[in-house]
Formats: C-alpha cells, sequence, structure tokens
C-alpha cells in the first residue's frame, strides 16, 4: 500500500511543488491551503504523514498540530521559515516529530520523510496502542477507552480519554494547567481550569491505587500535571505556552 503524504500550505506554489515532489517518489499525496480544510482532509484520508506549515490563515499551524494529536498518532513535520527558533520549540511540544526550517532542499525533505515513516512504522503509535500502563491492579487501555481496574472494566468519558491521552503523549514532561485547559476546553480561564481539576479527580477515582496521594496522575504544585509510569524519570516542565492574542485593527 502507497505512502499518503498531506501537505497543509497556504503558500500555493510550494505546495503545488511538494506535491508535485510527493508523486514523484512514489507516494500519494493530498492539500490544504488552511488548517481548517487540513483536519477535514486528515479525517477522511487518513494520511501516514503531514506536512504541516506553522503560518497559516485562521488557525495556525501549531494549533492545527495540537488539535490532530487529541485523536491522531499520524506523524507530523512542521515546515516554517517564520521565527524559526521558537517555533521549532513549540512545534516539537505541540506533539510535531520533526521541525523542519525554510528555506530546505527536497533532497533533505526526502530523507527526513523517509525517517519519520519508517520510526512510525517501527514502533505502533497511540492509535495502535492498546495498554499504555500496568501495576497496583490497574490496567490502562486507551485505544479501548477504558480502565481495568481489578478485573472490572470502568469506561472513560471523552474528556477523561481525551486529558488521559494527551498527558500519556506528553510523558516526561510536566503539562501546565493553562495548556491542558486549552487543548481540551478551549479555555484558560476560571472555568476551564476548574473543569480541569474536575476531570483530574475523577480520573484519579478510576486510575488511582491511593487517590489522596496519586502515582500515576501527578501533580506539580503551581505548574500542572503528569503522566508517570512505573520505570519513568523525573519529568521536566514545559516552557509556557503563549496566551492567543487578537491582534489590533
Amino acid at each position: 500500500m502507497s505512502v499518503k503524504i498531506l501537505i497543509i500550505d497556504d503558500h500555493q506554489r510550494l505546495a503545488n511543488v511538494l506535491y508535485r515532489w510527493a508523486l514523484s517518489q512514489g507516494y500519494d499525496a493530498a492539500v490544504a491551503y488552511d488548517a481548517e480544510s487540513g483536519l477535514i482532509l486528515a479525517q477522511q484520508e487518513s494520511p501516514d504523514l503531514i506536512l504541516l506549515d506553522v503560518v497559516l490563515p485562521g488557525m495556525d499551524g501549531l494549533e492545527a498540530c495540537r488539535r490532530l494529536r487529541m485523536t491522531s498518532a499520524v506523524p507530523i513535520i512542521v515546515i516554517s521559515g517564520y521565527d524559526a527558533g521558537i517555533a521549532s520549540v513549540v512545534s516539537l511540544r505541540d506533539g510535531a516529530d520533526f521541525f523542519l526550517e525554510k528555506p530546505f532542499q527536497l533532497e533533505e525533505l526526502g530523507a527526513r520523510v523517509h525517517a519519520v515513516i519508517r520510526r512510525a512504522n517501527s514502533s505502533p503509535g497511540l492509535a495502535q496502542q492498546q495498554i499504555v500502563y500496568e501495576g497496583n491492579g490497574i490496567t490502562i487501555d486507551l485505544a479501548r477507552r477504558m480502565i481495568i481496574r481489578k478485573g472490572h472494566r470502568v469506561p472513560l468519558s471523552s474528556r477523561e480519554h481525551q486529558l488521559l491521552g494527551l498527558l500519556y503523549r506528553k510523558r516526561g514532561w510536566i503539562v501546565p494547567h493553562e495548556e491542558l485547559a486549552e487543548a481540551i476546553w478551549s479555555g484558560r480561564g476560571a472555568a476551564e481550569i476548574q473543569s480541569l481539576r474536575d476531570c483530574i479527580r475523577s480520573l484519579r477515582l478510576k486510575i488511582e491505587p491511593s487517590p489522596r496521594r496519586p502515582s500515576v496522575i501527578v501533580t506539580r504544585r503551581g505548574v500542572g500535571y503528569y503522566f508517570h509510569g512505573a520505570d519513568d524519570p523525573e519529568p521536566l516542565t514545559l516552557p509556557a505556552q503563549p496566551i492567543p492574542t487578537t491582534p489590533r485593527k
């Protein structure tokens, strides 16, 4: 089966060059010129890899990357020449597999695409993984959206599943409260933070051997939460994610 690449870039000339390049390399390809159309195509086409620009009309590429990561483990290569130093750090933090700075040679792109696809094929992504945690009589099965606790199945709500999946994908990092609230509840205010806390409390009742002394979903006071497996090292703190602002007219 041929590998399918989805290209999301508002620069139509570059997008078309990448489209023709993908076909010349034996890949199937699809193109979207904005993030919203790209997200729809990603759902319809189930691509094997996404090339995603950062600067897009409407929703930017970083927000699109975060939304893709809430439901998909598809490999993502972010491409951008805009503020590349910041974009590279933020895009990798938000779930991209690689950052490629514009301008780049097609030979370099080809090598990165090949490497990312090979890595994805050699290690199943989140969508294929079932058991992500076992211990203390508890099994977490993200693929089937359930907890198995002492032999009994405990279903996860949609928000609980999203939150747990996001924390698991960013294991090794302390994820700030504001970022989790923005990703799941689309806001950073007091109401969204309280919803986050309520969801964490509900998850702990289902997951933790001792909810008052959590060992799987752990709080770093004043910062955020992190997923902690039995063999995980101490996590690092993610850099603060900028609060979106509306430009003045």
